[in-house]
């Protein structure tokens, strides 16, 4: 029987060189309820992530657990089939089986298990509501998560505006700063596809979403999601050979970024890419900076003094003798790092594994989505974030016609 064809009407982007259409009417000017709930369930399945596993009984994200759960098996019931294929399910079930053995190796099995619940628990759940929507709305599905982007960060400054417009203590509505960094970052590349492949009217719309996006991002004070944006920004240009979009982002960012940095209106913790490109690094960025060095020198100790499986997962925060003198951090603020010191090169092996496998199924767009998510990674975020490297860019890899599977 032939695939059924998908609702939407644009083309996207095949890997390898390859160009996928996704088939269907044009899309219809009325809104689709359907198309709506499922761009805001994608947004919040990603920015919330998980079923509160390893947190007290009672804590919001626990309290949402039966909602999620109901989430989950109603896009399978509407995918009706298994949605991925056989190589990329024996790679997440050999992860899920070295996870739960590394975790119980963990003398903190809280983390342990926040880390498996924001991870292998949440992923299932973004890769399906994301990949439920490339297959069934295609491009206009994209057009949804943009405008459920712009609706959280409207409402994210009102609250903001109310509790603390400039204080990066405050919670950004659903997330802390560098989450919402992410997101925020996520959403202009979103927004800067659709620039690049909608009509002239509406590439103009999406053009000002990604100024908007941006700006955000800026605001949210944090360097990661600021550096991933412009390095996955470049290279998905770059593979849709706008040259010249390049260079003019680039010095655009070049131009400002110094102009702002030396009349003194970026965000504080921001000037601090500005001393290390300018290497001038001040005793106020050991917090930021020098502390992630000690991190990373730490980690670098423990993966030598345990260098198959690592210390075991969670368990930085034990043996790391810079974690006490690092504030509220239980990880070393970067992935490699992280997996390294936890897991060893046994962790390093089936994580590389499933990420490269996740690289060669993704088309233009999905690998500038990895490259976006693991250079935040690198920056900052523990495993339980890791559903924005893994599930994200394989549910964006739509090759084909409805029943394609990854």
């Amino acid at each position: 029987m032939a695939d059924a064809p998908m609702r939407g009407g644009a083309r996207g982007h095949g890997g390898h060189g390859g160009e996928v259409v996704w088939r269907g009417a044009p899309a219809a000017a009325t809104v689709d309820p359907m198309l709506a709930a499922t761009a805001l369930l994608a947004y919040l399945a990603l920015a919330i992530g998980g079923l509160g596993l390893g947190e007290p009984v009672g804590s919001a994200r626990s309290l949402l657990a039966p909602a999620w759960l109901a989430v989950l098996a109603a896009y399978l019931y509407l995918m009706r089939r298994w949605p991925v294929g056989l190589p990329a399910a024996a790679l997440l079930a050999a992860l899920a089986a070295f996870l739960i053995v590394q975790s119980a190796r963990s003398e903190v099995p809280a983390l342990a298990l926040a880390k498996v619940d924001g991870f292998l628990v949440a992923g299932p759940i973004v890769f399906l509501t994301w990949r439920y929507g490339m297959e069934e709305f295609g491009p206009r599905f994209l057009r949804g998560v943009v405008r459920a982007g712009l609706l959280v960060l409207f409402i994210t400054l009102l609250h903001k505006a109310a509790f603390g417009l400039t204080d990066r203590g405050t919670r950004y509505f659903l997330n802390g700063p560098i989450v919402f960094g992410w997101m925020m970052a996520l959403m202009a590349m979103l927004a800067l596809r659709l620039a690049c492949e909608g009509p002239p009217g509406g590439r103009r719309r999406a053009a000002l979403a990604v100024a908007a996006f941006a700006a955000a991002v800026v605001w949210s004070g944090s360097k990661g999601p600021m550096v991933a944006l412009v390095l996955a920004g470049a290279l998905f240009l770059l593979l849709e050979r706008r040259i010249g979009s390049i260079l003019f982002l680039l010095a655009a960012l070049l131009a400002g970024g110094f102009a702002a940095a030396e009349y003194g209106v970026l965000p504080e913790r921001l000037t601090a890419i500005y001393r290390i490109a300018t290497m001038s690094l001040e005793g106020r960025d050991f917090g930021s900076v020098g502390v992630r060095a000690l991190m990373l020198e730490d980690a670098a100790l423990l993966f030598g003094s345990h260098p198959w499986f690592g210390v075991g997962s969670g368990n930085w925060v034990v043996h790391s003798s810079i974690a006490t003198h690092a504030g509220p951090a239980t990880y070393p603020h970067n992935l490699v790092a992280e997996t390294l010191a936890e897991h060893g090169l046994a962790g390093l092996a089936v994580f590389g594994a499933v990420v490269a496998y996740v690289a060669w199924r993704c088309d233009r767009f999905g690998l500038a989505v990895l490259v976006l998510s693991g250079t935040g990674l690198l920056f900052s975020g523990d495993m339980q974030y890791w559903r924005f490297l893994v599930f994200l860019p394989l549910a964006l890899c739509v090759r084909g016609a409805r029943g394609s599977r990854p």
